[in-house]
């Protein structure tokens, strides 16, 4: 049977209690049939009851046909409803925003890697500079050490304390490059994963505020490594300096020295040649 739109619509939700008693309760006065469990088999009771009852089980069965019909349309029809309203709404619709969400992350992921490779190159200049400027100060001491004592100088103004500070700091900055090392394998590690774009975001920017903590603290400690270079600058120029003032003034006293023990010797040989001057003129 053909059924327009709004039929259809309204068949939606199978089978309704009304057409279940239509077949039931369609005969009121009818008793017959619904005391007999198979009202199919007409009962014997007569030739008038019999063809009416032959009548109403026709009818009944059609009733039942249309029903079944109903029924089956209403079911397809609503698998069809089901079907066209997860494409219209969400369920589909979440695989492409997955796949679109997990794209864009793969992206935010390969920049975060790229700055995490620019922040270690930072930290090995950081570490190849202080490396240069420490060497730099232990030649400019052992230049500028005329004793040659340089163990006793660096152990009178304590270079060797500065730098044991020093490498410290730098075992500081190693640690913190082995945090954003570790870090980056938990971003490579959490990107393999298959999850929900949601989850991923939430994630990425935890592990976003972990790496600006990390750069905050890299900056912080820089800033201190540069500290103490520069005090360790000042103060070795500082002592430097005091080392050639107490080598010119060691070095004017045994000038002075020096002068003093000539000038003597030279009264001693005048004094010991007038004694030889007068001792001859005594002969005359």
């Amino acid at each position: 049977m053909s059924q327009d739109p709004q039929s259809r619509k309204s068949s939606v939700s199978s089978l309704d209690e009304d057409d279940y008693e239509k077949i039931f309760n369609s005969d009121d006065q009818d008793a017959s049939v619904d005391q007999n469990p198979d009202f199919k088999t007409p009962t014997k009771q007569g030739n008038g009851n019999s063809k009416n009852e032959s009548l109403k089980i026709q009818e009944l069965e059609e009733i039942v046909r249309q029903l079944q019909e109903k029924d089956e349309k209403a079911r397809n029809e609503k698998s069809h409803e089901f079907f066209v309203r997860d494409l219209n709404r969400k369920d589909l619709k979440v695989v492409y925003y997955q796949r679109d969400q997990f794209e864009a992350l793969e992206t935010e992921n390969r920049k975060l890697k790229e700055r995490i490779g620019n922040l270690e190159g930072d930290l090995m200049m950081e570490r190849m500079q202080m490396a240069r400027i420490c060497q730099q100060k232990i030649r400019n001491e052992e230049s500028s050490n005329g004793n040659g004592n340089l163990e006793a100088f660096k152990k009178q103004y304590n270079v060797a304390d500065l730098q044991l500070q020093l490498t410290d700091k730098d075992a500081s900055i190693k640690l913190l490059q082995r945090k954003i090392e570790n870090l980056e394998m938990e971003l490579a590690n959490e990107t393999r994963k298959v999850l929900r774009p949601s989850v991923v975001i939430q994630h990425n920017k935890i592990l976003q505020e972990k790496l600006d903590r990390l750069k905050q603290k890299f900056q912080k400690k820089k800033q201190y490594v540069e500290r103490i270079l520069n005090n360790l600058k000042f103060s070795v120029q500082e002592k430097i300096e005091r080392l050639e003032v107490v080598i010119e003034e060691a070095e004017e006293e045994e000038a002075t020295v020096t002068r003093g023990t000539v000038v003597g010797s030279l009264d001693q040989t005048v004094k010991e040649k007038e004694e030889y001057l007068e001792m001859l003129e005594g002969k005359k």
